[in-house]
């Protein structure tokens, strides 16, 4: 059973000084903060009580509600760059992600930033953070983290937008990334519950995959 309670302070290590950096370097307000990526989907599996080893990450992405592109940049600023991706940058003695969303999106779902090519996907990210989940760090700052099904949602609208054609791309290896990312969580459900009225034929995931967390595809 998923109890967000089973998660302890050491979990929240790494995004716990993440969220502490930007809130007094920055002066962003926690409330506005959602863990995403591969450090969200280690606490969604710590709080269903599995404890189990999963491809362990130092990278820490942060979804961060904005009001326009004004702010974002404000935020941003005093943040040393990693790399070239304007949303990627030295924070905490760490490589971290913030990918903004909210009022900045135009349209909905899609945020784009001046300089920047490629527009950055915020797919539902209104909705998963409205029903996210809050949770109180170490250190007294609070940070929200999606539910099972908001978690499981994007990780299938990004598969699907970074070129997951099903049977065709199967046995590629990014393929089989975000598969085997999903599946940490989505076993969990009753079968056949799929999130945010995704209608994907989630058995040729599954297909053979007696364990997603012990290399499903080494068969």
């Amino acid at each position: 059973m998923f109890n967000p309670g089973r998660i302890g302070s050491q979990s929240f290590d790494l995004v716990d000084s993440v969220v502490a950096a930007l809130v007094t370097g920055t002066k962003t307000y926690d409330t506005s903060m959602m863990v995403i990526g591969a450090q969200c989907r280690d606490l969604l599996h710590t709080a269903f009580g599995h404890t189990d080893l999963l491809r362990s990450t130092s990278d820490v992405d942060i979804a961060i509600a904005v009001a326009g592109d004004a702010e974002y940049r404000r935020i941003i600023a005093a943040l040393p760059r990693s790399g070239v991706t304007d949303i990627r940058f030295s924070i905490a003695g760490m490589v971290v992600d913030l990918v903004p969303f909210g009022d900045i999106e135009d349209p909905a779902g899609t945020t784009y930033l001046p300089g920047r090519k490629e527009s950055i996907d915020a797919f539902a990210f209104r909705e998963v953070f409205t029903h996210s989940i809050e949770l109180r760090l170490p250190s007294g700052y609070q940070v929200r983290i999606p539910t099972p099904a908001g978690y499981t949602g994007s990780e299938l609208f990004a598969l699907q937008l970074n070129g997951g054609h099903f049977e065709e791309d199967r046995n590629t290896e990014r393929y089989r990334k975000y598969i085997q990312e999903i599946l940490i969580v989505l076993p969990r459900w009753p079968y056949g519950c799929l999130p945010l009225g995704f209608e994907l034929r989630i058995h040729l995931a599954i297909d053979g995959a007696s364990d997603p967390r012990r290399g499903a595809w080494d068969h």
